[in-house]
């Protein structure tokens, strides 16, 4: 029996071990392993509001999710699209036909002062020909509103994409992008933007923003 109890206690030991080591080699883990964010893989839709629908190609927008289009409407859109995903069924094609531009896909949700999150997200590029040349970028911003669905309360920008090697424009495969940031002390939400700048399409998809570990202060913005 004992020689049993040993074996089995020793077998457990080494599985212990090994999830620990793969834990290690892999990305940082998640207190809790849950994202913050709602419908990150596109999976939900429904029908776009009725001025997006007159003043771009929009009959349909992920739920949870809007859009910030600039400049002229005309020329954004933005689809379902059920070919080109990187999993599950869905991903979220953003299109401008100008030169100019930005088409922002935005989540509003909760989060803790002081903590570190880790954001993470899937993109593919079809001629970017951005005038700025990171072709697509990605804001988080933090607030000390709790209101989601005003897009405007924002209080500072936490952390953006302008240093990613290689930029995200031109046309490429599907990559993953991510980034760590800290929220302030007052902060109740943060306002996550994937945004397309100049001309091209990007598709989007298996968004999340996982809660790391407790961090030191960082003063409000």
């Amino acid at each position: 029996m004992r020689e049993k109890r040993s074996v089995s206690v020793f077998i457990s030991l080494l599985c212990i071990a090994a999830a620990a080591a793969v834990a290690e080699a892999g990305s940082p883990p998640a207190v809790g392993g849950r994202s913050i964010v709602d419908n990150g893989g596109f999976e939900q839709w429904e029908a776009a509001p009725g001025d997006l629908q007159k003043s771009m190609d929009c009959a349909q927008l992920p739920t949870r999710w809007s859009v910030l289009p600039r400049e002229d409407r005309k020329s954004y859109s933005v689809h379902r699209d059920a070919v080109c995903k990187h999993g599950g069924s869905f991903s979220v094609r953003l299109g401008n036909t100008a030169t100019k531009g930005n088409l922002s896909l935005v989540q509003r949700t909760d989060a803790e002062p002081e903590y570190r999150y880790v954001v993470r997200l899937w993109l593919k590029g079809d001629h970017i020909d951005a005038y700025h040349p990171m072709g697509v970028i990605v804001h988080v911003a933090a607030s000390s509103q709790t209101d989601k669905k005003d897009t405007g309360l924002w209080s500072g920008i936490l952390r953006h994409s302008d240093r990613t090697d290689p930029p995200n424009s031109g046309t490429f495969d599907w990559r993953e992008f991510v980034c760590i940031f800290d929220t302030p002390v007052d902060t109740r939400s943060i306002l996550l933007l994937v945004e397309l700048r100049g001309a091209g399409v990007a598709w989007v998809d298996d968004v999340s923003v996982t809660r790391l570990e407790k961090c030191k202060q960082v003063e409000s913005y």
